[in-house]
Parts: structure tokens; C-alpha cells; sequence
């Protein structure tokens, strides 16, 4: 599989771990394991990261949605 990595990748801390997200298939990996993955933002960055990883969307469209998805759980 061809992993399309993103020029500036998705950091953020997560209870004390510092989380780094530099692909759309990478964040298909968080956002299955997120506990909050039943979120809005969470269903539309999959979707997202999903088209990327099928060569649908190009992988940078997927990035902001799962900047929106770790924004939410800031809240």
C-alpha cells in the first residue's frame, strides 16, 4: 500500500502522550482507537482519511478533518 504522508504532519497530547499523525492511513489507525471515535468528526475524518488511502481525495484534503476530529476531543 502506498502511504500518501502529509508535509506537515498532526501533533497533539493526548492524556500525557504526545501523538504525531503523519499520513491519512496513520490517522485511520487513531481514529479506530480513539475512545470517542462515535463523534461526528470522527465518522467524517474516516471517511476522509478513507477516500485518500482509495486515491479518491488527495491525502491533503484529508488532513483537515482530522485536525477537526483532534480539536473535538478538546472539548
Amino acid at each position: 500500500m502506498l502511504v500518501n504522508r502529509w508535509e506537515k504532519p498532526v501533533v497533539f497530547d493526548d492524556d500525557g502522550l504526545r501523538i504525531t499523525i503523519g499520513s491519512p492511513e496513520e490517522a485511520m489507525t487513531w481514529l479506530s482507537q480513539a475512545s470517542n471515535r462515535d463523534r461526528d468528526s470522527f465518522r467524517k475524518a474516516w471517511r476522509k482519511c478513507l477516500a485518500a488511502r482509495e486515491g479518491r481525495l488527495p491525502a491533503d484534503e484529508a488532513r483537515p478533518a482530522v485536525e477537526r476530529a483532534v480539536e473535538s476531543t478538546r472539548h
